[in-house]
């Protein structure tokens, strides 16, 4: 697992929301990204996806929540206390 898609993990699990975390694929070899570690958000059908881009990997991260937008918003500030930026895209996959 990713170091960043850990701290997703941790993060995530200590959510009263939750009830589900799914740890997807793993791409390595990246360029090192300009503005650091991050997380994107993205709700989908049934749970949030959470893309963790560390220096030179990402790590997708499957939340399945009984309330999808509490949970991002409380996985969203838990991550931002530990200092990782977090985005949310618009749009639905």
């Amino acid at each position: 697992m990713v170091p960043l898609a850990a701290m997703v993990y941790d993060t995530a699990n200590k959510c009263s929301f939750v009830t589900k975390i799914s740890i997807g694929r793993i791409t390595m070899g990246l360029r090192p990204p300009r503005h650091g570690k991050r997380v994107k958000m993205t709700y989908m059908e049934r749970c949030i996806l959470l893309i963790a881009r560390d220096i030179t990997s990402t790590q997708e991260v499957r939340v399945y929540a009984t309330d999808m937008q509490k949970a991002a918003a409380e996985i969203a500030l838990g991550l931002q206390k530990r200092g990782i930026g977090v985005s949310f895209r618009t749009d639905q996959v």
